[in-house]
C-alpha cells in the first residue's frame, strides 16, 4: 500500500512540478494521473464509479477548452491583421523607441505573433499607433 501512494504522490508530483494549472495541463499528464490512481487503488475500496466518470468528463471538458482557447487566439490573430491591412493607405502617427514616427501605411504582416505596420521600409508594430487620418487623396 505504500507503493501505491508513493507511486500516485510521484505522479501527482511529476505533474504539478511542471508549473502549470489544471487548466493547462496537458491530455497525456491527466492520462497519466489518472492512471496511476486507477493501478493503485486499493482493491478493498475500489475507485467510485461516479468518481471515473466525473474525472474523464473533466478531461474531454479540458480537452474541449483547449481547442476553443487556440481557436479563439487564431480568430484574435486574423482580427489584429485585418486591423493592420484595414490601415493600408491610411496615414499613422506612432511611438517607436521614444520617438514619433509618421507616414502612409504600405502594408500589414504579422511578425513574432505581432501585427506590425509597414511605412515604406520602417516596421511600426500595430499597438504602436497613437492616430490614423486619412491621406489626401484617398477615397473615403
Amino acid at each position: 500500500m505504500t507503493e501505491a501512494v508513493s507511486s500516485i504522490s510521484s505522479a501527482t508530483q511529476s505533474v504539478t512540478s511542471t508549473n502549470s494549472s489544471f487548466d493547462d495541463m496537458a491530455g497525456d499528464e491527466f492520462m497519466a494521473l489518472l492512471l496511476a490512481q486507477l493501478r493503485n487503488q486499493n482493491p478493498l475500496e475500489p475507485m467510485d464509479d461516479q468518481q471515473l466518470l466525473n474525472q474523464v468528463t473533466q478531461l474531454t471538458s479540458m480537452q474541449e477548452l483547449q481547442s476553443m482557447n487556440s481557436t479563439l487566439k487564431e480568430m484574435a490573430a486574423s482580427s489584429s491583421l485585418m486591423d493592420g491591412a484595414g490601415l493600408i493607405g491610411h496615414s499613422i502617427q506612432a511611438q517607436l523607441a521614444g520617438i514619433l514616427v509618421e507616414g502612409v501605411v504600405t502594408g500589414a504582416s504579422v511578425l513574432d505573433d505581432q501585427v506590425t505596420l509597414w511605412l515604406q521600409d520602417l516596421q511600426v508594430p500595430l499597438e504602436n499607433v497613437l492616430q490614423v487620418y486619412m491621406t489626401e487623396g484617398a477615397d473615403e
